[in-house]
């Protein structure tokens, strides 16, 4: 928490440099936070991640909100003897959490945790995705997305090629 009082969320696991996250999960079996690319280099005994760490992060921040949003530890979501994401177990969170936070939230979060790497958005896009409500969300209020809007900044940034949006 802030000096003013703002609420900062960090991905567990989360450093400066994700070969800290590397060498803590095999030396001391420490259940961070990976994206599906993270995984699959743990599981080829990589002792330092050479995929994108913003969309690396990007998923991490995700996982956390889940984890938030559904009150349960994000670890629940990973396999850690292989270590893999277990896909079904956030698909069920996902699924779950919509009737709570609704479809912008949900399908932000769908966003963020694409297993597909290239299809997951940058810490840019995101943040051009959330501009229009940073009043309602910075003072907590309830706010309805106009999907207009959003469809336009999304297609604007190059964001059409992906599968799915915060829209659908």
């Amino acid at each position: 928490m802030t000096e003013q009082g703002h609420v900062k969320v960090t991905p567990f696991g989360l450093f400066h440099d994700d070969s800290i996250v590397f060498n803590k999960y095999y030396l001391n079996s420490t259940q961070g936070l990976f994206s599906p690319e993270q995984c699959a280099e743990l599981q080829s005994r990589s002792m330092k991640s050479n995929s994108n760490v913003y969309l690396n992060e990007t998923y991490q921040i995700a996982m956390t909100l889940l984890s938030c949003a559904t009150l349960v530890p994000a670890t629940t979501c990973y396999d850690y003897s292989l270590p893999s994401v277990k896909p079904e177990v956030v698909d069920f969170y996902l699924n779950n959490i919509s009737q709570y936070y609704g479809k912008f939230f949900t399908n932000l979060l769908k966003l963020m945790l694409n297993n597909d790497l290239l299809d997951r958005p940058s810490p840019t896009l995101i943040a051009t995705i959330l501009a229009p409500y940073e009043m309602e969300i910075l003072s907590l209020q309830k706010f309805s997305p106009n999907l207009e809007v959003l469809k336009q900044q999304l297609e604007s940034k190059g964001a059409a090629s992906f599968k799915s949006s915060p829209t659908n």
